[in-house]
């Protein structure tokens, strides 16, 4: 479900239900047992690091090549039961790691070294994708809720209307324009200009 190079140049693999493996491209081994979880949906090299977020069972961060991981569960105090089902991981340019779920939107907090829910208000449901597009603004394709974009400069979340409510991936191409996959009426597309 989730590919990830490593700074090394081995490729992470995380499957849906056969966990995570890793792959060396220069003699094509194939590594695996890495974790106790066995469905992986989003990797992110963070800090040399790997993130790996899997479907119950919150976030395993590998180090060490592998050798050690420490394990999250992420709570929102409330009894959400979709915050340890993890679908996408992304870093932005000022260090912020933002948290995909399948019960909403996370951040990392580094000084707490945990997770803190964000826009508790207007992202409820699973976040798919994000990413941080030229000018600075992060969008977020969730599943049943559409899309956001927040601006962090002014602190506002914005929900275009007319796109799809079940956002699947988003791709910014050398043009800088936005393009956005949909389960349900192809795919969207967004010039800046």
């Amino acid at each position: 479900s989730e590919f990830c190079q490593a700074p090394d140049g081995s490729i992470w693999i995380g499957t849906e239900d056969a966990g995570l493996h890793r792959f060396n491209p220069e003699d094509g081994s194939f590594e695996r047992g890495f974790l106790p979880a066995g469905n992986i949906h989003a990797l992110e090299i963070i800090d040399g690091k790997l993130w790996a977020g899997s479907y119950g069972e919150g976030i395993f961060v590998l180090s060490d090549g592998g050798k050690r991981f420490s394990r999250y569960l992420l709570s929102d105090g409330g009894g959400n039961p979709g915050a340890n089902s993890i679908y996408s991981i992304f870093r932005d340019i000022s260090g912020t790691v933002w948290v995909g779920t399948e019960g909403g939107l996370f951040r990392y907090n580094p000084e707490q070294d945990s997770f803190e829910r964000v826009a508790a208000g207007l992202i409820s449901r699973q976040v798919n994708d994000i990413l941080q597009d030229f000018v600075g603004n992060i969008w977020f394709a969730t599943m049943g809720q559409g899309l956001f974009r927040y601006t962090p400069e002014t602190g506002i979340w914005y929900s275009p209307p007319g796109t799809d409510s079940y956002m699947t991936c988003i791709l910014e191409d050398s043009a800088h324009n936005l393009w956005f996959g949909t389960e349900n009426s192809g795919i969207n597309y967004y010039n800046h200009s």
